[in-house]
């Protein structure tokens, strides 16, 4: 008697947890469950893509702030650059009109003393020939050891020449450069 209410006792424990295992696996089963672990799946990977999307975003604008702070550090230099460059380039064009006046100085110098030494040229060749001698005479010293008003001018208009050539060639490159700076600032201005 005892095993059979051992065997209808552990019957009964057996029905009773087969019982609710069936109902909760019908229920896990049903379509509401499983449509619930769907969405909640759906929601899962959703919300991780838009976390990825958030992350990318981050690191898309933070990218974007260290590009823009590197522009702005950029057109800062340019214009110290530009400013420099301007302020060169007026330096370049005081010195070009100081030597144009030097030179239109030197070339007022040598039109006078080339009028003045042709009229005393005329009057030694006329004053030669009244007396008899050669117009022409002969020197021991090399002509360069004459050192003329005339030849320290034209030395030195040749000087004023070269030095105008070398500054006008430094303010043309400076202009191209100034240009391209300007260029520029003026196609990327940040402020």
């Amino acid at each position: 008697k005892k095993t059979l209410w051992v065997g209808v006792l552990l019957l009964l424990v057996a029905v009773g947890l087969l019982v609710p295992m069936i109902y909760f696996a019908v229920i896990a089963n049903s379509k509401a469950c499983v449509d619930g672990l769907q969405a909640q799946k759906e929601c899962q990977e959703v919300n991780q893509h838009v976390q990825r999307q958030l992350t990318q975003a981050q690191e898309f604008s933070h990218k974007k702030e260290a590009e823009a702070a590197t522009c702005n550090h950029t057109m800062v230099t340019l214009r110290e650059s530009l400013k420099k460059e301007q302020a060169q380039v007026a330096e370049f064009q005081g010195k070009l009109k100081i030597l144009n006046q030097n030179l239109k100085d030197a070339l007022a110098e040598v039109e006078r003393l080339r009028v003045s030494g042709e009229g005393r040229r005329r009057d030694t060749l006329v004053d030669r020939e009244v007396t008899g001698q050669s117009p022409f005479t002969f020197s021991p010293f090399p002509l360069h050891f004459y050192s003329t008003p005339q030849s320290r001018l034209q030395t030195q208009l040749m000087t004023l020449k070269t030095e105008m050539e070398e500054a006008k060639a430094q303010g043309t490159q400076m202009g191209a450069e100034n240009g391209a700076l300007t260029g520029v600032l003026g196609c990327k201005g940040v402020g």
